[in-house]
């Protein structure tokens, strides 16, 4: 467990055996914002202009996240320059093994290493492996990013170890952003968040056979059930996704969204559940009647995340239809 003295350390750990020790007063060049990095990479130093893209991505979504938090009195502004305990911890490592060496511990890494890891030895850190393909590690950065920021800004942490009852909340918010439409190179997205149009006309028809289950239904659910054996059921998670879309999309409702996770997160320590009951509890007042906020929900799916997807990927592709 990590003190909350250790949560103002996001490290972009990009250590490596040859590199030098940097002095007090010269920042290591891949630094951005509030990442501190360092290479793992052996006895290859690599180009970090090669590299410098990752963080520039990473810090770009903290800005806009850390607006909204702003926007929802969950992030006071601050003034002048980073102070040393805002500094925050990411690891960038040429495979698995490096990032197993990165973290620490006894802690196993994810299969191919990129991941976000809080462990009693190495603290917070984001592991980012680079790939050959931008689009996986542009969806990997938006994803454990996101857990990055929301972890030391609101000391929420959500692991999927705990098997958790209420994880289609985390769950499906980190897979909607990590299924963004991404523009061509390693551009960030305009908009975050996206919806494949097949998965979306799934969900459509399924409320047209009125077999989509409820909110409180999916909050039931524990990781384990949503995702079995390691393989995901769409049947719960493209639901969980668009509910998160819902909510995200309106203002009111997105900053009761992003309360709600701070409330999930009292106590300092990674929630053993999430209760509907503390979602509903933030909702607008508009949405806390349940089956007022299903019919809304599903004259949402129904009616308006079509196009809206559409704009976004149009907005982030520069393409005329999504394929």
């Amino acid at each position: 467990m990590v003190g909350r003295e250790s949560r103002g350390w996001l490290a972009i750990v990009l250590l490596s055996a040859i590199a030098h020790a940097e002095s007090p007063e010269q920042a290591p060049p891949l630094n951005v914002g509030p990442y501190e990095v360092q290479l793992y990479f052996g006895v290859e130093e690599p180009d970090s202009e090669d590299l410098r893209w990752s963080v520039r991505f990473l810090d770009e979504l903290r800005s806009r996240i850390d607006k909204e938090l702003r926007g929802a009195d969950l992030l006071a502004a601050k003034k002048g320059a980073a102070k040393p305990e805002d500094r925050w911890s990411v690891c960038i490592c040429a495979n698995r093994h490096e990032a197993k060496r990165a973290i620490g511990g006894a802690q196993e890494p994810t299969t191919k290493g990129s991941g976000f890891y809080v462990n009693a030895q190495r603290g917070a850190v984001l592991v980012f492996v680079p790939s050959d393909d931008r689009n996986a590690d542009r969806r990997n950065l938006l994803d454990y990013g996101l857990r990055q920021i929301l972890y030391h800004r609101l000391g929420f942490r959500y692991s999927v170890n705990q098997d958790a009852p209420g994880a289609c909340l985390p769950f499906a918010l980190f897979a909607w952003f990590r299924w963004s439409f991404l523009p061509a190179g390693v551009e960030f997205p305009r908009h975050l968040g996206g919806m494949r149009a097949k998965d979306l006309q799934r969900v459509q028809a399924r409320i047209r056979e009125r077999q989509l289950p409820d909110l409180r239904a999916l909050f039931a659910l524990r990781y384990s059930e949503i995702v079995p054996g390691g393989k995901v059921r769409r049947e719960y998670a493209i639901p969980a996704m668009l509910w998160i879309e819902f909510l995200w999309e309106r203002p009111k409702s997105r900053r009761a969204l992003l309360h709600a996770l701070a409330a999930y997160a009292e106590g300092g320590h990674s929630p053993q559940r999430f209760p509907y009951a503390v979602l509903k509890k933030a909702l607008p007042k508009e949405l806390r009647n349940g089956k007022a906020m299903e019919r809304k929900f599903r004259a949402y799916v129904l009616e308006e995340s079509d196009p809206l997807n559409r704009e976004k990927w149009r907005d982030n592709t520069a393409s005329p239809e999504p394929d």
